[in-house]
C-alpha cells in the first residue's frame, strides 16, 4: 500500500522488516524490487531482482510466470540505466517464451511489454 500511495522508500523499509523476519521470502522480495524500481532506486531494484531470480530458481525452477515478470522489471531498470545490452538479454528471454502465452498467466502482457521496450532501445 505504501508503494501505491507513492511512498516507495517507506515500502522498501517495510519490506526489509519482513525480510528480516522471513529471509528470502519471494513475495517480500518482489514487492521490494517493485518499490525500488518505482522509486527510482534502479541499482537496488536490480540487486533485489537478482535475489528474486535466485529464489524462484531455487524454489520453483522453470516458473515462467515469476521469471518473465522479474526479467521485464529488471530489463526496464537496465534500460533506464543505459545498459541496453543487459536490458535486451532480459527482454529477449521473455519474448522467447511467447509460445507458452496460452499456458502462463500474464505472459502475453509481459511479452508485449518486452517487445515495446526493445523498440525503445
Amino acid at each position: 500500500m505504501l508503494k501505491e500511495d507513492g511512498d516507495c522508500a517507506g515500502a522498501v523499509r517495510y519490506c526489509r522488516k519482513l525480510l528480516d523476519r522471513y529471509p528470502d521470502n519471494r513475495t517480500a522480495l518482489r514487492l521490494m524490487r517493485d518499490a525500488q524500481y518505482r522509486g527510482g532506486m534502479l541499482s537496488a531494484a536490480l540487486a533485489t531482482g537478482r535475489r528474486v531470480e535466485q529464489e524462484v530458481l531455487r524454489a520453483t525452477p522453470g516458473n515462467r510466470y515469476a521469471l518473465s515478470e522479474n526479467w521485464v522489471v529488471c530489463g526496464k531498470a537496465f534500460a533506464q540505466l543505459g545498459q541496453t545490452d543487459s536490458a535486451r538479454v532480459r527482454f529477449d528471454r521473455v519474448i522467447a517464451w511467447e509460445q507458452y502465452a496460452d499456458e502462463v498467466p500474464w505472459l502475453p502482457d509481459y511479452v508485449r511489454e518486452a517487445k515495446q521496450w526493445l523498440k525503445k532501445l
